[in-house]
This record gives structure tokens, C-alpha cells and sequence, in this order.
């Protein structure tokens, strides 16, 4: 090992995880620490890639975020959990969200996984309200689609509290 503390691979061992998928900076660092590769070189080698921009959590989060939206499985709180699972801070994954999940693309995105769920032989208006809660979409554009589609859900039937709740 060099004087420096550094491996002569983890500049490889980095990009080979890197040409698999994009990671956030929290997420490589935990993989290269697994690997065996010391604190400092870890650092040193992610203060590399980011200078090379290919470690950017905001790029990172957007476009996991759009993706998302795009797909239509998903609200808004949802895939900032999963945002902030991949280790992604707040900030950023709060910008990618808002800029990903319109009202518009929230609302288009709801609308899809409703009919999925409907399709899919769920009619308890219960049991999709939960569904599309624990799905990260907000609890009042929930119970405003249901009523609109006829399958009202009662006042108990979803949870209280903050509408970007995610069980």
C-alpha cells in the first residue's frame, strides 16, 4: 500500500461500480469501505470522482427522481425515502423531488397507480387508499381520486397526520 494510505485499486474498484449505475457519494463509500479500502483514500478517491463530476448527488437524485415520476408507481414521499435510503441528504433529494414531481406529474403519476391497482382486481376502497398512502402519494389527492372514481374511503379509513407521510 502506498505512503499515502491510498490502494492502488480503488480507483478501479470505483468505477467498476460506478459503469454498473450511478451512485450517490454515501453509497460508494459505504461499498469501497466494505471492500476493505481506509477512510481516507475512500474520501480522497470520491473528492476525485466528484471533481470529474461522476459522483453528483443532486444529478444523482433528479434523475432518479424523474425516473420515478415517469414510471407512475410512486408519489413524491416515497422516492424521497428511497432517496434518503441511498444516503442522499435532504437538500438535495427535496430539490429533485420538486423539480421531478409536478402537481401535474404527481397527480398523472397517482392516477396510474390507481388504475394499476383497480386492474389488478383491488376494489376496497380501503385497501387502495392504504396502497397509494404507502406509495408516497399524499393522503388528500388520495381520498380526492377515490371519491372522483366512486370509491369514496371514509373519514377513518386513512391515516391522519402529514399528508407526505410515508408508513
Amino acid at each position: 500500500m502506498p505512503p499515502d494510505g491510498s490502494h492502488p485499486d480503488i480507483h478501479e474498484a470505483a468505477l467498476a461500480y460506478l459503469a454498473r449505475r450511478a451512485h450517490g457519494r454515501a453509497e460508494l463509500a459505504r461499498k469501497l469501505l466494505r471492500k476493505g479500502f481506509d477512510r481516507d483514500a475512500v474520501d480522497a478517491e470520491l473528492d476525485r470522482l466528484r471533481a470529474a463530476r461522476l459522483v453528483d448527488d443532486g444529478d444523482l437524485a433528479y434523475n432518479f427522481a424523474l425516473r420515478r415520476a415517469a414510471e407512475g408507481r410512486r408519489g413524491a414521499a416515497r422516492v424521497r425515502a428511497e432517496l434518503a435510503a441511498r444516503g442522499i441528504d435532504a437538500e438535495a433529494a427535496g430539490a429533485a423531488v420538486r423539480a421531478a414531481f409536478t402537481p401535474e406529474a404527481e397527480e398523472d403519476a397517482l392516477r396510474a397507480a390507481f388504475r394499476r391497482q383497480v386492474r389488478s382486481g383491488q376494489t376496497d376502497p380501503v385497501r387502495l387508499a392504504r396502497r397509494l398512502v404507502r406509495d408516497g402519494f399524499p393522503v388528500s389527492r388520495v381520498r380526492a381520486l377515490l371519491e372522483r372514481e366512486g370509491f369514496g374511503a371514509g373519514e377513518g379509513d386513512l391515516p391522519a397526520g402529514d399528508d407526505d407521510a410515508v408508513e
